[in-house]
């Protein structure tokens, strides 16, 4: 939440500016220019990390026998078809999908009911203060402050539109569908939720009630699929505008450069991890930091040289 407030702030500080622009006006051009090439870069990892994401959860559950590369191209070409009509058509589709993720959410936590054992929380604050201190901070640089990707778009808003309202709200009603599903899964789960890639897809695969409703887990996937492809494809829509920014002027051909940054974000998917183990063994002990950097230290910095330039003036 302090985090948001400091996102809250710069959305007002610079109305209308996207966080590229930000950058230019508080540092200048040549300081300025080189931060919007390293969130350049922020963007495509964070695409890449993603993106291989989903396809390990296409390939470790749904189709085991096909290829990585396939599967991560699929993808990355249905995204940047997603994006290609801009940030305001993809997420016209965003209170669908809210829906359909709330549904999905209920459903199975009425139906995981009869396997829920309240012993499975016990015994609770059995490690040392700085593992929990740690584990906050990994959870905060993914996913709560994964949405600084929203300052990229800010110059696409409603001019009525309240910033503050949106990422409030948005932020307190992500954290609470988190913490349901958290408290879900270590319920049905137990011990057996710290050797699980997809946990939440594991707990799923639990319901059989009456023989009725049973395979669930097809419907979750879909939802959960369908979730994932819309944020790549705010992430697509992100990437560009940083690209504008960049360059200084708006792209023409955005097909061709959507193209070239579907190709970049798999790449960077398959080599930047070999395996579907290695990749959150990489964000709790590398990934989490340099994403701290982007979304929590140089927010923070341009907000403190903003207030300090306006005092001055």
């Amino acid at each position: 939440l302090l985090m948001i407030c400091v996102y809250i702030a710069l959305a007002h500080r610079f109305p209308a500016r996207s966080l590229p622009q930000m950058h230019t006006e508080v540092y200048g051009r040549k300081i300025g220019q080189f931060i919007n090439v390293l969130y350049l870069f922020f963007c495509f990892l964070f695409t890449a990390v993603s993106l291989r994401n989903l396809g390990d959860f296409f390939t470790g559950y749904i189709m085991t026998e096909t290829p990585m590369l396939v599967v991560l191209a699929l993808l990355a070409c249905t995204c940047s078809f997603a994006a290609r009509g801009g940030i305001t058509l993809v997420l016209r589709n965003a209170f669908l999908f809210f829906l359909s993720m709330t549904l999905a959410l209920l459903t199975n936590s009425l139906l995981l009911i009869p396997n829920m054992e309240l012993s499975n929380f016990l015994p609770m604050f059995q490690l040392e203060a700085g593992t929990y201190a740690k584990a906050s901070f990994v959870l905060a640089a993914a996913p709560f402050c994964e949405i600084l990707v929203f300052l990229f778009l800010l110059p696409y808003k409603d001019e009525k539109a309240n910033v503050k309202k949106a990422f409030f709200w948005g932020l307190l009603l992500g954290g609470f569908y988190l913490l349901l599903t958290f408290l879900r899964d270590i319920a049905s789960l137990g011990v057996a939720l710290s050797y699980l890639t997809e946990p939440t897809y594991e707990a799923v695969r639990l319901i059989n009630l009456m023989d009725v409703f049973s395979r669930l887990e097809i419907v979750f996937a879909f939802i959960l699929i369908a979730m994932r492809v819309f944020k790549l494809s705010v992430l697509f829509c992100a990437i560009i505008r940083c690209l504008e920014d960049v360059i200084g002027r708006p792209i023409q051909k955005r097909g061709r450069a959507l193209s070239l940054v579907s190709v970049i974000a798999v790449l960077l998917s398959m080599y930047l991890f070999r395996t579907g183990i290695t990749l959150p063994e990489w964000f709790r002990n590398i990934g989490s930091y340099i994403f701290g950097v982007f979304e929590m230290l140089l927010p923070l910095i341009t907000l403190l040289l903003a207030v300090l330039r306006k005092k001055r003036a």
